[in-house]
């Protein structure tokens, strides 16, 4: 070989070799490039508050619980509704999506954001600039600090869920909520009148009365019932008077009862409406208690007038017995209703009336006698 190919031979083989290692040189140093554009992106996005919300939110979604909210949630115990119960509740509330809001306040350092489910604000969480942790680049001779933002704290608040429940029962009726007994802690006011008692508080203060419970911070629905004196569950029918918490009178006691108030409205109507005293005075009394109310409003009568022998006429059409309930102690109260027509005896005047006659009774062994007449 010539000495001159020799020599080309060697400038084409260190050509090559040039070109190789400056390619290689230069995918080294595009390598590194991308590198450090690449660690610079990052740090970049890091750097940005919304890489930190993003996150925060994107593990809230994908778990639907965080132990903020468990504290939460368990907070909310009481004394019907266990913490893991009160959690159960509020997760069973919440759906799988959750959004946020950006919340007031916060500053360069800080950002507040609600958090949302079902439309609702349930909690706020809140991201800081990490100041102590810098990352620097040099930029065209300058350089640059990027600061990365990250999570800070959370806090939920689900006492939207909190309810109360007022029960309002005779003293006597025992109220559970989740079959647990309702305290007298939880009694808000004692001592309530029965409202078909009311005329009779005065002169009996012994008779039945009723407490109002209340209870509040409850979670979600629970379960109430009420039980009577028996420990048997009753079902309060608000549609009715309070009568329908008092111990009904036997079979027996209620066809005594209603041949006595039958007997007596007529005496009592002949006593105080045909001023026959003479006849009508003796035929009261056998039928009530001396000495009693009753008793003195009769003597009152006597007192006050004199014996007519033209007296009214009193005929009696229909009497309806409407029942009768124990005050206790032997006292019961009896109603009957009574249509009678009276004719004047000056003035031949007719006039028909409808009158209902409770009647204030204690029954003494067998006998009953009346003590007052409301």
């Amino acid at each position: 070989m010539s000495k001159s190919a020799k020599r080309r031979r060697r400038g084409t083989i260190f050509y090559w070799t040039c070109l190789i290692i400056f390619i290689a040189a230069l995918f080294v140093a595009v390598f590194m490039a991308l590198g450090i554009v690449k660690e610079f992106a990052l740090d970049y996005e890091a750097s940005m508050p919304d890489y930190a919300i993003n996150e925060y939110m994107d593990n809230l979604n994908k778990s639907g619980w965080n132990n903020s909210m468990d504290l939460a949630a368990g907070n909310l115990a009481n004394d019907f509704q266990s913490a893991d119960e009160c959690v159960e509740i509020v997760k069973a509330g919440l759906n799988s999506e959750f959004t946020k809001i950006k919340a007031p306040g916060g500053d360069d350092n800080t950002t507040y954001y609600n958090v949302v489910n079902n439309g609702r604000n349930i909690g706020t969480f809140s991201i800081v600039k990490d100041v102590f942790a810098k990352t620097s680049f040099d930029v065209l001779e300058k350089y640059v600090d990027l600061h990365p933002w990250k999570f800070n704290s959370d806090s939920y608040d689900f006492s939207y869920l909190n309810k109360s429940v007022e029960e309002t029962v005779p003293s006597t009726y025992t109220v559970k909520i989740n079959d647990i007994d309702i305290g007298e802690a939880y009694i808000a006011e004692s001592g309530i009148h029965y409202d078909v008692l009311e005329d009779y508080y005065k002169d009996y203060p012994d008779l039945p009365t009723k407490v109002t419970y209340r209870v509040e911070n409850l979670v979600g629905d629970v379960d109430l019932k009420v039980y009577n004196e028996n420990g048997e569950e009753y079902v309060i029918d608000w549609t009715q008077d309070d009568s329908q918490f008092m111990t009904p009178c036997s079979q027996e006691e209620l066809a005594q009862f209603q041949a006595f108030a039958d007997e007596f409205v007529e005496a009592y109507q002949y006593f105080f409406g045909t001023r026959n005293i003479d006849y009508t005075y003796p035929n009261l009394l056998k039928f009530v208690k001396q000495p009693s109310t009753m008793f003195d409003l009769m003597r009152a009568q006597v007192d006050s007038g004199t014996s007519y022998i033209h007296y009214d006429n009193i005929v009696f059409n229909n009497k309806t017995f409407n029942g009768a309930f124990t005050l206790g102690g032997g006292f019961y109260v009896l109603s009957e209703t009574v249509e009678s027509t009276t004719t004047g005896a000056t003035t031949y005047k007719t006039v028909h009336e409808t009158t209902t006659i409770k009647i204030i009774v204690v029954k003494e062994g067998d006998q009953i006698l009346a003590v007052n007449v409301a």
